[in-house]
């Protein structure tokens, strides 16, 4: 039963897929990016500006043969949500639309939600280093004060929702239960809410169980739900298991050994089973600021820049990546951190983050050769010729013996069809190494679309010399 119904779900999505190339040119590159409270979200490439965007898939059917007048000015409401938002940790509004018995939040795409993140460093065997999980709660207390600065109360904060983007950045995104508050910071609700029942307060659970022995309904929720929600996540990112989790509105908070004393006894204030004694937005964003500052030193910045070069010796490369990520916000004026986390986001393919990390490299140091290489080789990736060829240049400028930028520069002037430029800069490149069998291989190929082809048969005899089984 449940296999048919994931076939007729999946036949459902392509069908969507179909409809959303046809009708706004998105061609879905990922059906199955995450499911929101209210909603179904992919991941869609725009096939003329080569974009990827998170699409939110909102069903509006009523169930019979029309459009639900509900659902669908409950989902123009999210989208009129998310557009007049304007925060750096939560997620950016990007186009909305209709098409058929569906409505589509069109939203920037992020790399992996919270709940990703922890199954990496569990994968690896590893706990997430303090400095990214201090770093991380920051960010999330100021997207709550934000959003609670506006009287809006978003009622399902869980991993899941929240989001790391490309640069390392909390996104929180799905806000299909967000709820203005009227009077006195509460709101009365006439059903128990939807979405992720693990993450709501203990409270809440209580007056669902009275309100049912006495037949009556109505719910109250407060900031305090946030709060709770919060700790839950702060909970399970350092470490805690479902069980705990669970086990917390019975047993009580359990200490997470590696936090140390101080962030246990905030995690645990937190998770208080008394309202009242959970701190405060305002409280919370002090301390976690306060401790960032404690523990973002110089001294830890090496540890961290040490600890991700061997994360990147073992191959684990997100996981190295979210490490020089905190050694360049700790210390920004180390060119060394920026080139290094330049050249993780290439590896990552995250090319325009490269660029942006190249850039702050040679902001700090405009001598720093090799970066100025590896920036042309992140625009030649991204098909940007003419700054590619800009950056070789500026990199033989300052160290004119590396043939491998050569070799680059040649590659790039034979894409763009200048090839005199590109021959003349594969010859400089063998003058200085003349075993690179693959340079060879290259200049025979800018001879022949010259037309000269001995030259381009002699090029092609030397890489054969030099490499007999063709393997380049």
């Amino acid at each position: 039963m449940q296999q048919e119904e994931d076939s007729e779900s999946l036949k459902t999505l392509q069908k969507i897929a179909q409809q959303l190339e046809q009708n706004k040119q998105l061609r879905v590159i990922n059906l199955d990016a995450g499911k929101g409270s209210f909603g179904q979200v992919v991941i869609a490439e725009h096939l003329l500006y080569k974009s990827h965007h998170a699409v939110k898939i909102i069903s509006i059917f009523d169930g019979v043969d029309q459009i639900s007048q509900k659902k669908l000015q409950d989902a123009k409401n999210e989208a009129l949500f998310l557009k007049n938002i304007n925060h750096q940790n939560i997620v950016k509004y990007q186009d909305e639309f209709q098409i058929g018995f569906n409505y589509f939040i069109v939203m920037q795409k992020c790399e992996k939600n919270l709940q990703q993140l922890i199954e990496d460093f569990q994968n690896q065997a590893t706990k997430i280093p303090k400095h990214i999980f201090v770093n991380f709660a920051c960010q999330i207390l100021s997207a709550l004060k934000y959003l609670h600065d506006q009287n809006q109360m978003l009622r399902d904060l869980s991993l899941t929702n929240i989001l790391i983007d490309d640069q390392n950045q909390i996104k929180l995104c799905d806000f299909g239960l967000v709820k203005q508050v009227q009077q006195e910071y509460s709101m009365i609700l006439t059903s128990f809410p939807k979405g992720a029942p693990f993450y709501y307060p203990p409270e809440l659970f209580e007056q669902f169980q009275i309100n049912q022995q006495l037949n009556k309904q109505g719910y109250i929720q407060n900031f305090y739900g946030d709060i709770w929600a919060f700790g839950i996540c702060l909970y399970q990112l350092a470490g805690a298991s479902l069980q705990q989790c669970i086990l917390l509105k019975t047993k009580g908070y359990k200490n997470i050994p590696y936090l140390g004393k101080y962030l246990n006894s905030i995690l645990s204030s937190i998770l208080s089973l008394e309202p009242s004694q959970r701190p405060n937005i305002l409280k919370l964003i002090d301390v976690f600021e306060d401790i960032k500052k404690q523990i973002w030193t110089s001294e830890e910045a090496k540890s961290l820049y040490k600890s991700f070069l061997e994360k990147w010796q073992k191959n684990q490369r997100y996981l190295a990546y979210q490490l020089i990520s905190i050694s360049c916000q700790i210390q920004q004026k180390n060119e060394n951190y920026w080139y290094w986390l330049g050249y993780t986001q290439y590896q990552l393919k995250l090319f325009s983050e490269a660029i942006k990390s190249y850039q702050k490299c040679l902001e700090i140091n405009p001598k720093y050769a090799l970066c100025f290489k590896n920036l042309g080789v992140a625009y030649y990736d991204k098909g940007m010729l003419d700054e590619a060829i800009k950056s070789y240049q500026k990199c033989l400028e300052i160290n004119p013996k590396d043939d491998g930028c050569f070799y680059n520069l040649g590659l790039a002037y034979y894409d763009k069809g200048m090839l005199d430029e590109a021959i003349k800069s594969y010859q400089k490149c063998l003058e200085i190494n003349p075993k690179n069998a693959l340079c060879f291989k290259n200049l025979g190929l800018a001879y022949y679309d010259k037309g000269m082809l001995d030259e381009a048969i002699k090029s092609y005899q030397k890489c054969l010399s030099l490499n007999p089984n063709n393997k380049i």
